[in-house]
This record gives structure tokens, C-alpha cells and sequence, in this order.
């Protein structure tokens, strides 16, 4: 798989290679994202944030994603020794998902 440093673009790329993995479910996301684009070719050409917010299968689709490969959420090191609320968390350090404390 390709990792990228950005969550953002792992998550985007995950998502992506699951959907052509999974094709069953294009057919109902395309229908999603017809019905709440309109059928006019100003809309259908332009994402709204409203319409991404209405999205319910394209969101349910993607926390899957992230939920099946929870390593795209601990992709982050520290770069630097950083001082936090009287501890330091030192150069290198990266989330142990068995030692996470919240």
C-alpha cells in the first residue's frame, strides 16, 4: 500500500483502493452522490460542502476504512523532544496502540 506522512492522503488512497477492490459497493456511493448533486451539469461538477455533509453511505464507506486499517490513524512521530503538561515526550516517539491511555 502506499503510505503517505499526510493522514489525509492515506486515508484517501486507502479508501480509494478498497472501493475498486470492492466494487459492489460503487453502484450505491455513485447513486449517493448523483441524487445529492443533482442532475444539471453547474452542480454535478461541483462538490459541495453541504452535499459531502449529507453524504451518509460515502461517510459510513470511509470510517470502515479507517476502522479495518486503524494504522492509518497512528501514522505520526514526533520530530522534535516536545515539553507537555510537565512531561516530554522525546524525539522519535510514536503511539503505541496497547499502551494508549485516555
Amino acid at each position: 500500500m502506499y503510505t503517505s506522512h499526510d493522514l489525509s492522503a492515506s486515508i484517501a488512497v486507502r479508501a480509494l483502493y478498497e472501493l475498486a477492490a470492492r466494487a459492489e459497493y460503487l453502484t450505491e456511493l455513485r447513486e449517493e452522490m448523483q441524487r445529492l448533486l443533482g442532475t444539471d451539469s453547474t452542480s454535478a461538477t461541483c462538490i459541495t460542502h453541504d452535499a459531502l455533509g449529507k453524504a451518509v453511505r460515502l461517510d459510513s464507506f470511509i470510517r470502515e476504512v479507517i476502522s479495518l486499517k486503524s494504522s492509518l490513524t497512528l501514522q505520526c512521530v514526533a520530530i522534535d523532544a516536545t515539553p507537555l503538561a510537565g512531561y516530554t515526550i522525546p524525539k522519535g516517539a510514536h503511539p503505541d496502540r496497547k499502551r494508549l491511555l485516555i
